[in-house]
């Protein structure tokens, strides 16, 4: 329809033109103006006018169904759009999930290396202590073996002294 006032339009506009330039050559030529040529200037100005409006009625009816296209390709776009929104979030909630597993798997992970550790600083600590009681242990035995060497050497010395002096005769003469 738009197409069809525009053919009009473009007819009236020329014929506006024509006639206007028609009445200004007539007029330098001095020759008088028909009345029919009045009316038939007035109605190719109306005409023109009814053109425009008609122009502009559909323009903005196309405009309107422009819109209204613009709107359900938008709406269509918003679809497509939500669609990857969702899709986009499926993603990285897989991602989120993957990626706490991952981090769950390496805190246990840590926490296992964590206890690995504590247990073994914990090992390490009772093999010290029990090596540091042994040491102690030792060196208390051997203290207490060296002491009881000693006394039993002195023991053994007081005995013999007492050995000799006892069974020494005595190199007094007796009465005889």
């Amino acid at each position: 329809m738009s197409s069809f006032f525009a053919f009009i339009f473009v007819i009236a506009f020329f014929t506006c033109i024509g006639l206007c330039i028609y009445g200004i050559v007539a007029k330098i030529r001095h020759k008088p103006l028909f009345s029919k040529f009045k009316k038939i200037i007035i109605a190719s100005i109306l005409v023109f006018l009814v053109a425009c409006v008609g122009v502009g009625a559909t323009a903005s009816t196309s405009d309107d169904n422009q819109d209204s296209v613009k709107t359900s390709s938008s709406a269509s776009e918003k679809d497509e759009s939500s669609k990857k929104a969702a899709s986009e979030s499926i993603e990285k909630d897989k991602e989120s999930s993957s990626i706490a597993a991952a981090s769950s798997q390496a805190e246990a992970s840590s926490k296992a290396k964590q206890e690995s550790i504590a247990a073994s600083v914990k090992a390490s600590s009772e093999a010290t202590a029990a090596s540091e009681k042994a040491a102690h242990d030792a060196s208390v035995r051997d203290a207490s073996i060296s002491e009881s060497r000693a006394r039993d050497a002195s023991n053994a010395a007081a005995a013999q002294q007492q050995a000799q002096t006892v069974v020494a005769p005595d190199p007094s003469p007796g009465p005889s």
